[in-house]
């Protein structure tokens, strides 16, 4: 039938909380996604099954769930996410896709930001509440140099309406002078790549394989600031 409809079988997903059927298909070709109700060994199921995700009730997810499964090469799916704050939810701890009654709605968080009047500069924005934030923001401004502006978002983020508050809440924000924004570790590599000198280390960072490791430690970092505060404090800060 796949093949008189021209259909590929690596366009599919097959998703079942029968895991034995899964397991008739493997070898095919086709992605498989177990599911999951209650809470169980994720990456030794999926792994028997050679499997392309792991899909999973809301409930069962946090940061450390994404941060294995990511870590395993899995993706992330959820059920069922409706709401737009559960949905905000997922969105911060890094889930790769949710099943939804609502698509409008996810349409909405997944829409680029645009602001309508950019800065004449490249902007971070950053909660200045936030002590970690504050230390990595001066390291930061000492690699990009006058090429980037910093800002509190208390102070600044009144500006561009167009990003929600709770954005600056959930990660820095950086504003291009084309009006676009990017969050959280994104934003970071966005300012670095205007830092006028090139090391080692920012070659590095540019690295395709470091970035979705560093997108889920800052989604932990975010997720866990008084912390990580405490540790900067006591292993980085001499003053």
């Amino acid at each position: 039938y796949m093949d008189r409809r021209g259909w590929k079988a690596e366009n599919f997903l097959v998703s079942s909380f029968d895991h034995g059927e899964l397991a008739k298909l493997k070898g095919r070709g086709i992605r498989l996604g177990p599911l999951f109700s209650e809470q169980a060994d994720y990456a030794a199921v999926a792994g028997s099954l050679g499997a392309y995700s792991i899909n999973m009730a809301s409930r069962l997810l946090d940061e450390s769930v994404v941060a294995a499964a990511h870590v395993a090469g899995l993706k992330t799916f959820v059920y069922t996410v409706n709401e737009s704050p559960e949905i905000e939810q997922m969105r911060a701890i890094g889930v790769d896709g949710i099943f939804t009654d609502r698509p409008d709605r996810m349409e909405k968080k997944n829409k680029p930001i645009q602001v309508a009047n950019p800065p004449a500069r490249p902007l971070m924005l950053f909660d200045g509440d936030c002590g970690f934030c504050r230390y990595w923001v001066e390291r930061w401004r000492h690699v990009t140099g006058d090429r980037v502006d910093y800002e509190t978002s208390q102070e600044a983020g009144a500006e561009y309406p167009e990003i929600p508050p709770g954005e600056f809440q959930r990660a820095v924000q950086f504003v291009e002078t084309d009006g676009r924004v990017t969050g959280g570790a994104d934003a970071v590599f966005r300012a670095l790549e205007y830092a006028p000198r090139k090391s080692a280390l920012l070659g590095f960072l540019a690295l395709p394989v470091f970035r979705p490791l560093a997108r889920i430690a800052y989604r932990i970092i975010a997720s866990n600031r008084t912390f990580f505060s405490f540790l900067t404090r006591v292993f980085f800060d001499r003053r």
